[in-house]
């Protein structure tokens, strides 16, 4: 149901701004897919994912003869009485046809998060030219981020045997030596949520992070699997699973979402041959890149310069990642949007570093997996 319509800025503009909590708008997702920073958490789909996880969304759209120009998807919840919760990820996206349309669109942003009672919103911006609007607009910088700001994305173009020549020599022979030891890989479906969410849960206990909730697993499968925007591929022996990915499809992209491991055949690497095959299966489906979704900025900084890796990093999940020889990506840092000027106040000198306890990111952490 739409909440209003505004003209922007002038009568004399052709766009029209509107406010609605639907998940049926026109145009929306077809607008996300076709712009150059287009990403999944701004469709349709995801959008009903969060729906189901008791978040709310609310969609900012502007629109030229009737079809979008300007989208910005906001997930909100509420986290105490006196008020909300929202993120907005990759968003807005603003045809560069029409960047004159990006202010307008902000403002819009700040008036829905004041009309919905939101004390924070986390923004990841899909570009560095979208990020300066919004610092000059206002938003502040923030470590209360949705995703890590760098990534490891790989080229599917041309040959599939060129991504492989690519890739380091460690990966490439983990690769080979997994497939030589009988790991198959199949693919999974919903059906597969628990074993799934069961590795999970144990790759968590290891690593000592927050894990996914079976719920979310499964409301991942039924809002973005119905619409081919979500797979898996579970890695076995002849002992049964080992390891499994969760993939989320869209435009040219295939996302590595989510990774569990069983703990048992490591020495079979078969975490190396599920990617393998998941580029495979990326480049036969006809996407272009496969993204890593998420490297530590710190370690992606290094390698943008040019300099070696420490030592400490030999056996992280980023030195893991480079492995299959992607290009670094870094991405647009976290900005919030606090309407409230003590709480501005409060964000700069308490939840900030509160931010960098490992007990607050744990908790954070729940909020965004539950």
């Amino acid at each position: 149901m739409k909440r209003k319509n505004n003209r922007a800025e002038t009568a004399a503009s052709p766009f029209v701004v509107s406010v609605s909590k639907s998940l049926e708008i026109e145009g929306w997702d077809d607008f996300v897919v076709r712009h150059p920073d287009g990403h999944h958490v701004q469709s349709t789909a995801w959008a009903q994912f969060q729906s189901g996880r008791g978040w709310f969304p609310e969609r900012i759209v502007a629109s030229l003869d009737g079809m979008p120009v300007g989208v910005a998807q906001i997930i909100t919840r509420k986290a105490t009485p006196f008020g909300h919760i929202a993120y907005l990820d990759r968003g807005p996206l603003v045809d560069p046809a029409h960047r004159d349309l990006l202010p307008v669109m902000l403002a819009t942003i700040e008036s829905v998060v004041r009309a919905n009672r939101v004390r924070m919103l986390v923004t990841q911006p899909p570009s560095e030219t979208v990020a300066g609007a919004m610092r000059a607009a206002g938003f502040q910088p923030t470590d209360f981020s949705t995703t890590l700001p760098a990534t490891v994305v790989v080229d599917l173009t041309g040959d599939i045997d060129g991504v492989l020549s690519r890739m380091k020599s460690k990966t490439r022979y983990n690769i080979r030596k997994g497939l030589r030891s009988g790991v198959n890989v199949r693919q999974g479906d919903g059906s597969d949520a628990m074993l799934f969410h069961d590795m999970l849960r144990a790759t968590a206990q290891r690593q000592d992070f927050e894990s996914n909730s079976l719920r979310y697993v499964e409301g991942i499968f039924e809002a973005l699997g119905s619409v081919g925007q979500c797979t898996m591929l579970v890695a076995e022996d002849d002992e049964g699973p080992i390891s499994a990915i969760l993939l989320v499809a869209f435009g040219n992209t295939v996302v590595y979402k989510r990774g569990a491991w069983s703990g048992r055949a490591g020495s079979l690497h078969p975490n190396e041959v599920l990617h393998w095959t998941a580029m495979q299966w990326a480049k036969q489906e006809g996407y272009d890149r496969y993204d890593f979704d998420g490297i530590e900025p710190e370690l992606a900084r290094l390698v943008l310069a040019g300099q070696p890796l420490p030592a400490s990093a030999s056996n992280t999940v980023t030195r893991f990642k480079l492995g299959f020889g992607g290009d670094v990506v870094m991405l647009a840092s976290a900005l919030a949007y606090i309407p409230n000027p003590l709480l501005r106040i409060g964000h700069d000198r308490v939840l900030q570093p509160l931010s960098r306890t490992k007990l607050t990111r744990r908790v954070v952490k729940r909020i965004q997996t539950r």
